[in-house]
């Protein structure tokens, strides 16, 4: 994003007066929701993940009626919610186990997914104006500032070495797959 951004000439503010509210969203949209989802991942299987996941729109729609004034919940933006969770619970309904060895870890997983509203609602409120391409650059920087510590303390990373074909998958991730989802 760095390099998409130089080639754009966008300034990015990552360490500008503001740095405070990047600093925030890149916690609340990578590295809370990324360690969380990491945690409950661990002890879940994906596909109930999957349905945790889909409902950060549930979430957000709340969290936006009481934190947005333009944002509010209408009968349509319910039904459309509702209509998309409906489908979720159709495709997995019959593999959906929650039971007392994993309920803590569907409760991390939702949590997870609750900082990707929330931190939706803060660039809503505070970054509106500030371009795509900056906040997106910007929260990344900080995500990387407060992820790269983590990683050292909780998975010794010098430790591993991993292929190529694994490396190459990384970089595919990292800047085709989320580098462009942001973009």
């Amino acid at each position: 994003m760095l390099i998409v951004s130089s080639f754009y000439k966008i300034k990015i503010y990552a360490f500008s007066k503001n740095w405070k509210i990047y600093a925030i969203v890149g916690l609340c949209n990578i590295t809370i929701p990324f360690s969380l989802i990491a945690i409950g991942t661990n002890k879940i299987d994906s596909y109930l993940a999957a349905m945790l996941m889909s409902t950060t729109p549930i979430t957000g729609s709340i969290l936006a009626h009481f934190f947005t004034r333009n944002e509010k919940i209408t009968f349509l933006k319910s039904f459309g919610i509702i209509l998309g969770f409906a489908g979720i619970l159709l495709l997995f309904f019959d593999k959906l186990i929650i039971n007392d060895s994993n309920y803590l870890f569907v409760l991390i997983i939702l949590l997870g997914s609750t900082f990707y509203s929330i931190s939706g609602i803060l660039i809503l409120k505070k970054l509106k104006k500030s371009g795509n391409l900056n906040v997106t650059t910007s929260t990344l920087i900080w995500s990387v500032i407060t992820l790269l510590p983590l990683s050292f303390i909780f998975e010794s990373p010098f430790k591993s070495i991993p292929t190529l074909e694994y490396t190459l998958s990384l970089i595919y991730l990292g800047v085709v797959a989320t580098g462009f989802a942001w973009w």
